[in-house]
């Protein structure tokens, strides 16, 4: 199973992203938008956003209602997920449980 992928969707004054179960999938739906949403998105009907309001990377907060509502002219999640979905651009993520990750801060502070 490969891992989960992030749908981004660069929004007017901020930008969306929606977590997939995967390439595959996600690449199925756009072809194919009878499969079910549920099958698509990964860790349940979130939106999220950078804490800075750009970009893909960096924290996500979870969307505001009032942030979904002024970029997508509504509330309904699901049609809001459809919509990056179906426009936005994938991304693979960084298995963080890997630990593939470096620190470049060790020689600061005795470490």
């Amino acid at each position: 199973m490969s891992a989960p992928v992030k749908v981004f969707f660069k929004g007017e004054h901020r930008d969306f992203i929606v977590f997939v179960e995967s390439h595959d999938i996600i690449e199925k739906y756009q072809k194919d938008p009878s499969v079910p949403l549920s099958s698509v998105v990964a860790g349940g009907f979130k939106v999220y956003t950078p804490n800075t309001g750009r970009g893909s990377e960096g924290v996500l907060d979870e969307a505001s209602d009032l942030d979904l509502e002024s970029e997508f002219h509504t509330k309904v999640i699901e049609d809001i997920i459809v919509k990056i979905c179906k426009n936005g651009e994938y991304k693979s993520s960084p298995d963080v449980n890997n630990k593939t990750w470096t620190s470049t801060n060790d020689s600061k502070y005795g470490h």
